[in-house]
């Protein structure tokens, strides 16, 4: 994989490469802001309507957040999510992935007026969130489909990627 000196955090709080963590097998890899986002809790439950279809082609599921690991552990847990969950620490990968961005200086007094603060989050020291984004790695651990699209309110409807697969 080109991105294979990249590591993320998983369930059990150990860093991971992403070349092991996609090896071998076709991954969906679902890039969501964390459990605070209205549109990433929707997109979850539209995830885990999908989950059983996309094992059936033989597809596993990774959820990639910048969100602290224990609160995606709290999170998977609340809503029973099928699938794995892991921390794009200092969104390492969403960095190399060209979708990270820092929320401009005027936006980011809105997010704390409605509680949400990002720095605390997600434990860094800019507000900085990925843009929600969908890719599907293949089993040489290649992009074999992207959706991405910076109004984070679009997502991306999963009958697209069961019909590529």
């Amino acid at each position: 994989m080109m991105f294979s000196s990249i590591e993320v955090i998983n369930e059990n709080n150990q860093k991971v490469s992403i070349d092991k963590l996609f090896q071998g097998k076709k991954t969906l890899v679902s890039f969501v802001r964390g459990n605070w986002c209205p549109f990433c809790n929707i997109e979850m439950a539209h995830l885990m309507s999908y989950y059983p279809m996309l094992q059936e082609k033989g597809v596993e599921v990774i959820v990639v957040s910048p969100m602290n690991i224990e609160q995606l552990r709290e999170w998977k847990r609340e809503l029973q999510m099928p699938f794995s969950v892991v921390q794009d620490e200092d969104l390492t990968l969403g960095e190399a992935l060209d979708i990270k961005f820092e929320l401009q200086d005027f936006v980011q007094p809105h997010y704390e007026m409605l509680g949400i603060d990002l720095k605390h989050l997600n434990q860094t020291e800019k507000a900085e969130l990925n843009i929600p984004a969908v890719y599907l790695v293949d089993e040489e651990g290649r992009i074999s489909f992207r959706y991405m699209d910076v109004n984070y309110g679009n997502r991306l409807e999963l009958k697209e990627v069961i019909n590529v697969l």
